[in-house]
């Protein structure tokens, strides 16, 4: 079924026009579609400008998280730690021996000054210095420590000498 339009003009009289129900329809159905899709458009274009905000400020909140852990948790410099003197040693090797014993100490760092005690008691700076092999006649407690220049001290070293000579033989007489 056909609809009768009358448009009337301005001065112009009147015109009749005819318009199909079903085109109205289609029309209509045509403008609708086409403002879905410019929704549709617009509502993609602002997704778009919302995801490249949020990764802006995302990247923005990193940024500012890895300055504040290096200004605040930035762990300081490593310390050049001082290389420690090497521990002394001895010769022979501490033990039993059944005779009196020349003992010898060395420390292998460079320019190093030995302190020694006999009697087990620790060594300072004030003990005894090394000069050459020491001469034990009977037990003694050896302790020795080294000292150099731009090095801190060796740890002690330590050594039981247990002289014991062998006592002379005598014959069983019956």
């Amino acid at each position: 079924m056909r609809t009768l339009v009358v448009l009337l003009g301005l001065g112009l009289g009147t015109i009749f026009a005819q318009v199909d129900p079903g085109q109205q329809a289609t029309q209509q159905a045509i403008q609708n579609s086409q403002q879905a899709m410019q929704a549709a458009q617009q509502a993609t274009q602002d997704a778009q400008r919302a995801s490249e905000d949020a990764a802006r400020a995302a990247q923005q909140a990193s940024q500012a998280a890895q300055q504040a852990t290096q200004q605040a948790g930035r762990p300081p410099a490593p310390k050049l730690a001082t290389p420690r003197a090497a521990e002394p040693t001895f010769s022979p090797r501490p033990g039993k021996f059944a005779s009196a014993q020349n003992v010898t100490i060395e420390a292998a760092t460079p320019g190093a000054t030995i302190y020694y005690t006999m009697d087990g008691s620790m060594p300072s700076e004030s003990s005894e210095v090394y000069k050459g092999p020491i001469s034990l006649k009977a037990n003694a407690k050896l302790r020795a420590m080294a000292v150099a220049p731009q090095y801190t001290n060796s740890k002690i070293a330590s050594g039981n000498y247990k002289i014991r000579p062998s006592a002379p033989k005598t014959a069983a007489i019956f």
